[in-house]
């Protein structure tokens, strides 16, 4: 399975200590340069800055050359980069978060998810406790509503 992610679902998987589930149900995950930058950037938190520039097998790193009138000019490096991996790549899943790249995946035909059901799917698997993952994402910059996430704990009781 080939499994490409955006710089925010690593982030946020970090910020809440699960980024385990990622190679639990995955086995590998691939992430392009701009993405390894973007969570290595000056301004990343520590945790993620520290886990990015630790050796991990399952996370593979790809430079990424995105050609010019691709259509993914409104999206910032990490997204273009990671949706053109994941078209160039035939990905089975692309997991990103920003709306904009998001619905640039959907128009591309990309099986595209983001964190909050990377995180369900694990509950369900019973990697992640969904209540607790939920309470520590509301304690981040995530944006998300309190309406969506209990939605998704409802449908998962």
């Amino acid at each position: 399975m080939i499994v490409i992610a955006d710089t925010s679902p690593i982030n946020y998987l970090v910020l809440i200590d699960a980024i385990g589930i990622l190679p639990e149900m995955f086995g590998e995950v691939i992430i392009p340069q701009a993405v390894y930058k973007e969570l290595n950037h000056e301004k990343a938190p520590e945790p993620v800055k520290r886990f990015i520039n630790d050796a991990h097998a399952w996370l593979r790193i790809r430079d990424v050359e995105v050609p010019e009138n691709t259509g993914l000019d409104n999206l910032g490096p990490g997204e273009r980069e990671a949706i053109f991996l994941a078209e160039s790549e035939k990905a089975d899943l692309l997991i990103i978060d920003e709306r904009k790249g998001m619905r640039a995946a959907m128009q591309r035909k990309l099986m595209a998810v983001g964190t909050l059901i990377i995180l369900e799917q694990a509950a369900a698997k019973g990697l992640v406790d969904l209540p607790n993952a939920f309470e520590k994402i509301k304690n981040t910059s995530f944006h998300v509503s309190s309406e969506l996430l209990n939605e998704i704990l409802d449908r998962n009781t």
